[in-house]
């Protein structure tokens, strides 16, 4: 579980007067709340990386192909978002391995923004999250091969 939120933004703010220990502090305090969001994941009993591996392994091709799961996780948002105070979405890349590019879902889908404070410690709401995505990373892989 990865998140990509504002401690990477306040560690290069803090960079300019702490030099590279800002920027490592605030890479901290986003590897801290992956922690306490993974945390939650256990209490909803939901195996991230196998729900996104059986829709990738869903996808049927003419030619073998081998996408791969490099990364999963929650990361900020404030695109069309009213209403929530630090909203989050979640997000997955893929590595298409026969040409070594890199999809995400962050260009790819449209998934519902979550207030994050919900994510740390509801795990059902991360399942039904990356239930979601999952759809979308299906749909993305045979629009892929399609083409």
């Amino acid at each position: 579980m990865h998140f990509r939120g504002k401690g990477a933004a306040a560690g290069m703010m803090m960079a300019g007067s702490m030099g590279p220990m800002g920027i490592a502090i605030g890479v901290a305090i986003d590897e801290g709340i992956a922690k306490t969001i993974g945390k939650a994941v256990l209490t909803s009993d939901v195996d991230i990386p196998r729900l996104l591996s059986n829709s990738i392994t869903q996808v049927e091709t003419q030619e073998p192909k081998v996408f791969v799961l490099k990364e999963y996780g929650f990361v900020t948002t404030k695109n069309g978002v009213t209403g929530l105070d630090d909203p989050v979405i979640p997000y997955w890349e893929l590595i298409d391995k026969s040409s070594s590019k890199l999809y995400s879902s962050v260009e790819h889908c449209n998934p519902a923004a979550i207030e994050l404070e919900i994510i740390k410690i509801d795990g059902m709401a991360i399942r039904r999250a990356y239930e979601d995505i999952a759809i979308c990373a299906q749909t993305v892989l045979e629009n892929i091969v399609k083409s």
